[in-house]
């Protein structure tokens, strides 16, 4: 099972888990996933063979509280299908590492290359708060150097409905 970021424009998989580029605890992170993985001996979704269970790994740091939450995309239509292929087992392997996590089910058509149903019935919190983390962002200019427009002139922060993410995939 491989776990990383998407080359740039590809689908191809560079392994991640100590890219300096991350935040230290997306690193911790994706360690954590891996060792749970491997733990409980978890598929991951292989698109030739049309056959495994985790599809995509979903990791969000909230970096001024280290909060890390997940989101597990799982080849699966009903939540309990999901617990029948090892997902309960996988989130007691993970611990108490993140601050929530949450499984989106998702068995998309052969040709679709989105990664997540967009279904509300189709994303459940199964660990953790139900409150998601929150990212700041501040001093946000455009490439001109002018305010955003969400951005009043005696404002030096926005906040908008955004999170940084890393895309973990498993093929």
């Amino acid at each position: 099972m491989q776990l990383g970021i998407f080359a740039e424009g590809t689908r191809n998989i560079v392994q991640s888990d100590t890219n300096p580029v991350h935040h230290p605890a997306i690193n911790r992170a994706i360690k954590k996933v891996q060792e749970a993985a491997r733990a409980v001996a978890l598929q991951g979704y292989n698109d030739e063979a049309g056959a495994g269970d985790l599809r995509y790994v979903q990791i969000t740091v909230e970096r001024v509280s280290g909060k890390v939450q997940a989101v597990l995309v799982w080849h699966a239509k009903r939540l309990k299908d999901a617990q029948e292929a090892g997902l309960n087992d996988f989130l007691k392997a993970l611990g108490n590492f993140f601050h929530s996590v949450h499984v989106n089910l998702h068995v998309p058509w052969k040709h679709s290359n989105r990664i997540f149903s967009f279904e509300n019935e189709d994303w459940i919190l199964v660990k953790g708060s139900p409150n998601p983390i929150e990212e700041k962002l501040t001093s946000l200019l455009t490439d001109e150097g002018a305010k955003l427009p969400a951005q009043k002139d005696d404002e030096e922060s926005c906040d908008f409905d955004i999170q940084p993410v890393i895309n973990c995939a498993f093929p």
